[in-house]
């Protein structure tokens, strides 16, 4: 028990260096320097300093552009009403990548976990998030939120945590609205996953119907489920056909869930 639980100090402290080194690496030099932008990151903060002094601006085409919702969704425009009159803008920008970090980590190493069936699979996880995706958080715009969110969705269907999962479409739709396109596709694949399950559950329960009814080649000793439906005294092929396909589906996703 000793052991487990020095493994897991370890790995977890492990992590959170990890995502500390490559997020000072990342965003710090931004957050420090006025003068340093990161991409189109001057394109999408500039006319929010409209909040701080609304005679800034005006009748400017550009701003009117850039304030609309497909580029600065509304939960994103939220975030900076609410919080631009104490914070400057682009401080504000530059620190939400920061903030981002520890619940992208978390939520990786969480479907880790969950999927790998322990601690490795966790580790695995997180460290993927922090090299490869982490640095999409950058700049504080609203694409910064999408790899998050996804994660936090993924999470809640890998849970099946129904309130969760709407709570990730909602934050999709607020924040980053292009990313709602990878919900509905985990949403489908983890639907698919539990149509195949049940599909099993419902052979099951025919072939013992079938059992008590005495129907040829549906009883006695076999090897399986799959193979006394396939026999040819069965007389419904196509249902017997569809049914050991879901068999199989359900085996294949039941190792993901």
């Amino acid at each position: 028990m000793d052991g487990n639980s020095q493994g897991r100090r370890f790995a977890l402290g492990w992590i959170a260096c990890l995502a500390g080194i490559v997020a000072v690496r990342e965003f710090l030099p931004a957050l420090l320097r006025a003068d340093l932008h990161d991409e189109d990151f001057a394109h999408h903060i500039w006319w929010t300093y409209r909040w701080i002094d609304p005679a800034l601006f005006p009748n400017d085409l550009a701003r009117e552009f850039f304030s609309q919702p497909i580029l600065a969704p509304y939960g994103y425009q939220f975030l900076f009403r609410l919080f631009v009159p104490v914070v400057d803008p682009q401080h504000l920008a530059e620190a939400v990548p920061l903030l981002l970090v520890p619940a992208g980590t978390v939520l990786a190493f969480l479907i880790g976990q969950r999927v790998g069936q322990g601690l490795p699979g966790g580790v695995v996880g997180a460290t993927f998030f922090i090299l490869a995706e982490l640095r999409f958080l950058h700049a504080g715009l609203p694409r910064s939120f999408a790899t998050p969110i996804l994660l936090f969705g993924m999470w809640a269907l890998l849970t099946q945590r129904q309130t969760a999962l709407g709570c990730a479409l909602l934050l999709a739709v607020l924040f980053y609205p292009s990313s709602c396109k990878s919900g509905p596709v985990c949403c489908d694949c983890f639907g698919a996953a539990r149509l195949a399950r049940l599909a099993r559950t419902a052979a099951a329960r025919a072939a013992a119907r079938s059992c008590g009814a005495g129907l040829p080649g549906a009883c006695g000793p076999g090897p399986g489920l799959s193979s006394s439906l396939s026999a040819r005294a069965w007389p419904h092929s196509h249902l017997c056909r569809g049914i050991c396909h879901a068999e199989v589906l359900a085996r294949r996703a039941e190792s993901f869930l």
